[in-house]
């Protein structure tokens, strides 16, 4: 299923790719006056009297941001990033105005824009570096991938950079092809070690052409979802460079989402009326019962760290969602329940947040 993917080396910044062993959130936000950095102080900088006050604040149009449209942003589009490099510096993604530039032989149902990257220095706000990337839909396209790494998407096509160890050297914005299947991802997700990354695409199965005899329903073709699993390390600094690895890939016939991290993955079983076992298997094979639970539908399940996990749970149509925290190293379990209807509920279990903003 991998094979014929080859190393593909930054041009600035070293990747490594290699067969590895094994069984197989950038958040953002976008606020119309500006972003708010909390939790740094910073040499010089006063602590404000009120110890809940932002740190810094940092207005969205010194920096060159555009008003946001509403209608994007009901439509679900990414058109702002915020992500910490370091706790001196931030990497700014936004959508910018103005004109966009012809592509020979664009296809006529893109949708390109133009999407500016910058490298902003705390806590005075200083622009250090920026590019623009000519994207071609409206859809997420960055993804942070643990110390210093980013994914970046364009078009079909995924790219890794490393910012921060790229402004030392002159070339903040040098990117590499990640040697992957190729084709339209549909969602990206990062282990909370930030050690494995898991690609979910779809892959369409051709079918014989149908020979149509009446009023016959068109057959529709068969759609598999494939997860593709890598590991990383380094932060493409001199003496850390970064180094991806195939851990293998799974098919299924329809999109589902594994809690893994790089030491193994969470799963639960049905152990009868309403009753769960929540399951943990290592990459050696070793299969574990890390906690039981209670729930009318198929529980939720996602990692915090390698010890703690989270289950959202169903308790009928009328109690609505339960969030449950479970910590299986230290015996620890706590119990919140989210005011939300069984609708949303399920809404909930079918769609992690954010879990096919690239494919939609």
């Amino acid at each position: 299923m991998m094979d014929g993917l080859k190393p593909v080396p930054f041009k600035a910044v070293p990747l490594s790719f290699k067969r590895g062993p094994g069984p197989f959130r950038t958040r953002w936000g976008a606020l119309l006056a500006g972003f708010v950095v909390v939790g740094c102080v910073w040499p010089g900088v006063a602590r404000a009297a009120d110890k809940n006050a932002p740190a810094v604040v940092l207005p969205l149009d010194s920096l060159g941001v555009p008003a946001l449209s509403a209608t994007f942003l009901d439509a679900g589009a990414s058109m702002l990033t915020v992500n910490f490099l370091d706790d001196q510096h931030l990497l700014v993604t936004y959508g910018e105005r103005g004109l966009v530039p012809r592509l020979p032989d664009d296809p006529k149902d893109d949708d390109d824009r133009m999407v500016a990257a910058e490298i902003v220095a705390l806590p005075g706000g200083k622009v250090l570096a920026k590019t623009q990337w000519h994207m071609h839909d409206h859809a997420r396209y960055l993804w942070a991938l643990g110390p210093g790494r980013f994914m970046v998407r364009i078009g079909n096509v995924l790219y890794m950079m490393t910012p921060l160890s790229g402004l030392a050297e002159g070339h903040p914005f040098a990117r590499s092809v990640f040697p992957w299947r190729m084709g339209r991802p549909g969602a990206l997700f990062v282990s909370e070690d930030g050690g494995l990354l898991t690609i979910e695409s779809q892959m369409v199965q051709a079918h014989e052409e149908q020979i149509e005899v009446g009023d016959s329903a068109p057959v529709q073709p068969k759609v598999t979802t494939v997860l593709d699993f890598y590991r990383l390390s380094g932060d493409g600094s001199a003496g850390s460079p970064v180094a991806v690895s195939s851990a293998g890939s799974v098919r299924s016939p329809q999109p589902f989402y594994l809690p893994i991290d790089s030491r193994g993955y969470l799963w639960p079983t049905e152990t009868g009326n309403s009753h769960w076992a929540v399951m943990y298997d290592d990459m050696r094979g070793k299969t574990a019962q890390v906690g039981s639970l209670d729930s009318t539908c198929t529980p939720r399940l996602e990692m915090v760290s390698h010890a703690v996990y989270i289950a959202l749970m169903c308790r009928g149509p009328m109690t609505g969602c339960v969030w449950r925290a479970m910590a299986w190293m230290r015996r620890r379990r706590g119990r919140k329940t989210l005011g939300i209807s069984a609708r949303r509920c399920l809404r909930m279990l079918r769609r992690r947040d954010g879990l096919r903003s690239a494919g939609e």
